[in-house]
């Protein structure tokens, strides 16, 4: 019978040695451990035996076998992994609130870049654009000029990491980064899009049998590679506080720079199948920035792990496949479970739904620079309308909840600016504009159904009814509605909250019109001049005339409900005050 003796340590003392040689006696048919007089007091087993300061994170042990079938017949014990388990995703885990919240940063995100970089009328991306074209006449050169600044800022922003989320903080760091990088490859991507077949032809390869189904798979494949951010979504969008992480399962297994080698592949297919000027400086500009990538993440890594980050660059590879081919990776049976996880999953639908969304893509990258349509109807014809309407009611309604519930229950906190609450007569006279008001606030409720996307979401240009008073009811109402609250609590919540809801308003006067012009052109610029942002202006210098039986206009169900709902919203209102506290707390 065999004996063994385990002996705890770490990766700095025998990390190398241990991988190479399992047994550290000289073993014979007649010898063993039993027999070896081993002081276990002596200062080298106190060492093995005290735990290290840089101890991995994962526990290790070597079994030190005594018999020379036994340790002939049984594999190396292999080391635990010291880095983290790639793309785990446990459900049990998730927390509703942080992805309520990743939902509602990434609208705002995708809302501020749209108003400040991709729409034409408000933003600055063609005017970057516009500016680097300058520098040079060929589409080569501009592209690969993008490419600089996107990598410049991107790379170096990334080595201050450190610096900088010492001096700002996690998370207000990666919105920075996020903020700076996320424009400027929106702007490169759209620009070789729309310049992809302008270059100086090379080849031409397309009719090729069978070329287009493998550079197809080829592209597919690469994606795999190429978001392993996927792993960590909810610290890209700063929900959880980001991170350095040091990978080890899953793509990591096959190679140690997955963007990397994505960015590979994924230039390589495009280059084969496009074959001008074009894709060739594309992708030799995106394949370098990407190669100072493999360095410098490894000596972020180097810097941020150190010896743990060694032992994985032991076991790892840049080049994909390289360690297990030459044995230094150690597959597990079951390692096809590490890919069976939602990330990949997702990564799986997206490449799908990316790749037959490609002309709709194509069509919007143009659009993007030239001015043809806002963001809703970009977003309609990508993935439709009800679905856009589902997104933008999914993004939008967590965010007013949370934003409701806050004023509720804060509502009272403010330096008291006033105090009128008894003034004989204010309370019924604000309680009239609060109704009011609601009839303003709520003109959705002429089409409920499409807001729930049962019936098929449009953009609507009315012109009666509420609108005959004002073509902007909802930022009359909002107006309304903030005065009303605002007088009547008299603090400095109740003036910041008017303050910021009045300005969302009256910029949603600008956005309104200006996208009513761009879908109903003549019409629009006919009801405009019939009727008037302030209201009863339009009726008081006679360009609204008034029909005879317009109150009929008002005898319908939505003012109805409008009606009962506002009522039934006063009388509840110690009710919901209560549920927003619960809500909050």
């Amino acid at each position: 019978m065999a004996s063994s003796v385990v002996v705890s340590t770490s990766v700095s003392l025998f990390s190398n040695y241990a991988q190479r040689r399992p047994s550290f006696f000289p073993l014979s048919s007649s010898n063993s451990i039993a027999k070896t007089n081993l002081n276990l007091n002596s200062q080298c087993f106190s060492n093995l035996l005290r735990p290290h300061s840089k101890s991995p994170i994962y526990g290790r042990h070597f079994v030190l076998r005594t018999s020379i079938k036994q340790s002939e017949s049984e594999k190396e014990t292999e080391l635990e992994p010291v880095g983290e388990d790639s793309a785990v995703f446990e459900l049990g885990e998730q927390k509703i609130a942080s992805w309520i919240y990743f939902t509602g940063i990434l609208g705002v995100v995708l809302y501020v870049l749209n108003v400040a970089w991709i729409d034409n009328s408000t933003g600055y991306g063609k005017a970057f654009i516009d500016a680097v074209s300058t520098l040079s006449d060929s589409h080569e050169v501009v592209l690969l000029i993008l490419i600089l600044i996107f990598a410049g800022v991107h790379s170096g922003l990334a080595s201050f990491r450190n610096t900088g989320e010492k001096l700002i903080g996690e998370r207000p760091f990666r919105v920075l980064f996020a903020g700076i990088s996320l424009p400027l490859a929106v702007s490169t991507i759209v620009y070789f899009i729309n310049h992809r077949y302008d270059g100086l032809q090379l080849w031409q390869v397309q009719d090729a049998p069978g070329l287009h189904q493998l550079l197809w798979i080829s592209n597919f494949i690469s994606f795999f590679f190429l978001y392993p951010s996927t792993f960590n979504l909810l610290e890209v969008a700063a929900v959880d506080k980001p991170k350095l992480h040091l990978w080890e399962t899953g793509i990591i297994r096959i190679t140690r720079h997955p963007q990397m080698v994505g960015q590979v592949i994924w230039c390589l297919a495009h280059t084969i199948w496009i074959g001008n000027s074009v894709a060739v400086a594309a992708s030799f500009g995106l394949i370098a920035h990407h190669l100072f990538g493999v360095w410098n993440g490894d000596r972020r890594l180097a810097t941020k792990f150190g010896e743990d980050f060694e032992l994985v660059k032991s076991r790892t590879s840049v080049f994909p496949f390289a360690a297990i081919l030459d044995g230094r990776q150690k597959l597990p049976q079951d390692f096809y479970k590490e890919f069976l996880r939602l990330p990949y999953l997702a990564i799986t639908a997206l490449t799908l739904g990316a790749y037959f969304a490609h002309p709709l893509m194509q069509s919007a990258s143009f659009n993007l620079h030239c001015g043809l349509a806002s963001f809703r109807n970009t977003g309609e014809k990508l993935i439709g309308e009800r679905p856009f309407r589902v997104l933008f009611a999914g993004i939008s309604l967590p965010l007013a909840v949370s934003t409701i519930v806050y004023f509720i229950n804060h509502r009272y906190d403010g330096l008291q600016l006033w105090q009128v609450q008894d003034a004989p007569g204010l309370h019924q006279l604000l309680w009239i504009s609060n109704f009011i008001s609601f009839f303003f606030l709520y003109p959705s409720t002429f089409n409920l159904l499409e807001v729930a996307a049962v019936d098929k979401p449009k953009l609507h240009l009315w012109e009666t009814g509420i609108i005959r008073i004002t073509r902007h009811p909802q930022m009359v109402g909002q107006v309304i509605w903030c005065l009303a609250h605002t007088i009547w609590i008299g603090n400095s919540v109740a003036v910041a909250a008017s303050f910021g809801l009045i300005a969302h308003h009256l910029f949603g006067v600008w956005n309104g019109d200006r996208r009513l012009a761009t879908k109903f052109g003549e019409d629009f610029e006919l009801v405009k001049s019939r009727t008037s942002v302030f209201p009863f202006a339009a009726i008081l210098d006679g360009r609204q005339k008034l029909p005879q039986d317009f109150y009929k206009e008002f005898l319908r169900l939505p003012y109805l409900a409008i009606t009962a709902l506002t009522l039934g919203a006063y009388f509840a209102h110690p009710l919901m005050q209560s549920a927003s506290f619960n809500l909050h707390w």
